[in-house]
């Protein structure tokens, strides 16, 4: 198994269940169109390595801070005049492990419950990530105050 520290981005689409059981077939369409068209270009002009994709989400790894909250604001810039299509962002700077069949790690789990605390287009990021940020991307979050994630022994500091 190798392991690596990066910056874990997990994102999802709001409210994905409720489109599949409006119209199955335009929702579909509309996650393909996302990846295809903003989140696979956006991780790639970033250095972001796919991990994994999960029907209407995905987990996104970047070896730099700046790379990989750059990518998510963009992709929420983007996505942001789209009322019917909207995600939610969480970051964690945390370690991978992987195996030639899976990735595991409890930064990837963070991000995932981060994510589920983040507004309708909007992001939440973990306070380890924030203390990497300087500058003009510091100034871009706020404090969204502790946090108890289910299966997470710890209060998490979130910053949106």
């Amino acid at each position: 198994m190798k392991s690596r520290l990066a910056v874990i981005m997990v994102a999802d689409v709001v409210g994905y269940s409720r489109m599949m059981a409006d119209d199955e077939e335009t929702s579909i369409a509309a996650v393909r169109d996302l990846n295809e068209t903003y989140v696979r270009p956006h991780s790639n002009n970033h250095g972001g390595e796919i991990l994994k994709r999960m029907g209407d989400g995905w987990i996104i790894a970047f070896g730099s801070v700046h790379a990989g909250i750059a990518c998510a604001l963009e992709l929420l810039q983007t996505l942001s005049g789209n009322e019917n299509l909207k995600i939610r962002i969480g970051a964690h700077i945390g370690e991978i492990v992987q195996d030639d069949e899976d990735f595991y790690g409890a930064g990837v789990n963070l991000a995932a419950r981060l994510q589920g605390q983040a507004p309708p287009g909007g992001m939440m990021v973990s306070q380890d990530l924030f203390r990497q940020l300087t500058g003009q991307l510091a100034a871009q979050f706020e404090d969204a105050g502790a946090f108890d994630l289910k299966n997470i022994p710890y209060p998490v500091q979130g910053y949106q």
